[in-house]
């Protein structure tokens, strides 16, 4: 997962079985130091399918209204709610289909946990683990957006 550039990235659901979530990635980046890149700079996928084998520990936290003090410190009077197991998938699940698409802020690592942190209606905090990741191109769609845009 190293080898690419999530960020700016459409995501779109595809399937939800057996433990293995599918995802549609518009606009995701293949960094040009990656064993699959052959073009001498990082590359835009058109359209990648990617299949999270054995999804372990979702979570999912519903997005919270925050404000500004007096002092610019933000804060927040409502709860955090975090919901876990199947409930978590079938919450990211909706997101990205009633989004149609949900767009990729960042997805990091943290141990062997991932988090997906984007945009739909609303922010979306999606973290999971997996036993593998398979993702799969057929062509690239030019530059990366920031190798095109660099000044």
């Amino acid at each position: 997962l190293c080898d690419f550039e999530f960020h700016d990235s459409e995501w779109r659901f595809v399937s939800w079985e057996n433990g293995n979530l599918t995802v549609r990635i518009i606009m995701l980046n293949i960094h040009k130091d990656a064993e699959q890149n052959n073009m001498g700079k990082d590359m835009e996928i058109k359209e990648a399918l990617a299949t999270f084998i054995g999804v372990k520990e979702p979570t999912y936290e519903l997005p919270r209204t925050w404000h500004k003090d007096e002092n610019g410190n933000s804060y927040t009077d409502e709860p955090r709610v975090v919901y876990g197991g199947s409930k978590a998938v079938e919450r990211f699940i909706d997101d990205l289909k009633h989004e149609l698409r949900a767009t990729c802020i960042f997805f990091d690592q943290n141990g062997e946990i991932y988090e997906f942190g984007g945009i739909g209606e609303e922010w979306i905090s999606f973290r999971f683990g997996f036993d593998s990741v398979r993702i799969e191109w057929d062509e690239y769609d030019g530059k990366a957006w920031y190798v095109r845009d660099k000044r």
